[in-house]
């Protein structure tokens, strides 16, 4: 879910779409096409000059873009009070086919639930990749019956959120349970995420041409990336130099985040170079996005002197380049491959 620019498209006023807003984490803007736009605050209200740029849509059932090629949360009638965030516990629908399970482990790799409610389809679901901390999870196996199984387990569970990566021919009966329903578009499943080839170096020197105009050597870097077609989206590095290993320009370009790209590519890249003590010079808001692969704050002199040599112009003064020195000593990450258990 990408709710940097959320179109809203309703009938009639709902002032419990503003409510619903202020649960929805990171949205910029919004696009109001219902009457009279509410006072958001943070967030800015833009003119309908923007819809093209939209990355949510905020709509009821019938709404003529539930074929549109983005992102849908549909809105009950009669959406049940709740002070959560809509991506604290989700009900998500797994269904067979790579492109959904796809969808629903890029959700989760986007928003990290604390709690999640798994609904498969046949053995769906088994192999889904989960990032630490291990959120707790519920699964089911599906029955044959979406709607009844759906109904039961927000009945049981009291979900915040409904995702169902799939277009549904008949959502009244699931919202009639007064919880949002996100209907994310399937673009022919998530990135592939893998290690470039050397021949493939000057792409991504494209891709970073962004990023203070970073280039890769293949005699000395490996670089990881996420590809959509012969487009990269997303890249991290680890550089290797004579005393030690350096992980640096995790780059994703604007138009492609809010998708956990960044988060792919840097797992690749940890699972990768596991066996080598990996340093870095993180940014300073950055320092629990790397905590989160083992990478921990050390003093800058503990980082091996060709990996300081980039800051010599700071003169020891991190705070003020806002960068933290970080450390990840080798060994396998803890970071994926929770096998989920489906109930029979």
């Amino acid at each position: 879910m990408d709710p940097r620019r959320i179109l809203i498209d309703i009938r009639g006023e709902r002032r419990d779409i503003s409510r619903l807003i202020a649960r929805i984490p990171g949205v910029r803007e919004v696009i109001w096409q219902a009457g009279e736009a509410p006072v958001l605050p943070g967030i800015r209200i833009l003119d309908s000059g923007a819809i093209s740029e939209a990355t949510l849509i905020i709509t009821e059932p019938g709404g003529e873009h539930l074929q549109d090629p983005v992102d849908i949360l549909l809105i009950p009638s009669d959406l049940k009070k709740d002070d959560r965030l809509i991506t604290d516990r989700p009900l998500i629908c797994v269904f067979s086919g790579k492109s959904a399970e796809d969808v629903a482990a890029v959700f989760l790799d986007q928003h990290y639930p604390p709690e999640i409610i798994l609904l498969a389809e046949g053995e769906s679901g088994r192999g889904m990749l989960l990032h630490a901390p291990p959120a707790s999870i519920t699964s089911e196996k599906m029955t044959g019956d979406l709607t009844t199984d759906i109904l039961r387990l927000v009945s049981g569970h009291d979900p915040t959120l409904i995702v169902i990566p799939k277009r549904i021919g008949e959502p009244d009966t699931i919202l009639a349970a007064g919880v949002p329903v996100f209907i994310p578009y399937l673009s022919g499943g998530a990135a592939e995420v893998r290690e470039i080839r050397s021949d493939e170096f000057p792409d991504a020197n494209i891709v970073w041409i962004d990023y203070h105009g970073t280039t890769g050597d293949p005699a000395v870097d490996r670089i990881f990336a996420a590809c959509e077609g012969d487009a990269i989206v997303s890249l991290a590095r680890c550089r290797r130099h004579p005393d030690g290993y350096e992980v640096d320009a995790v780059f994703t370009p604007e138009i492609h985040r809010g998708r956990g790209l960044s988060r792919q590519v840097m797992t690749a890249l940890v699972e990768a170079c596991y066996n080598d003590e990996l340093t870095m010079y993180a940014v300073v808001h950055l320092r629990k996005f790397y905590g989160e692969y083992g990478f921990v704050p050390i003093p800058e002199g503990d980082l091996p002197a060709s990996v300081r040599e980039r800051y010599l112009w700071a003169a020891g003064n991190m705070e003020g380049a806002e960068v933290a020195p970080m450390r990840r000593s080798s060994g396998r990450p803890a970071i994926l491959h929770e096998s989920i258990s489906i109930n029979r």
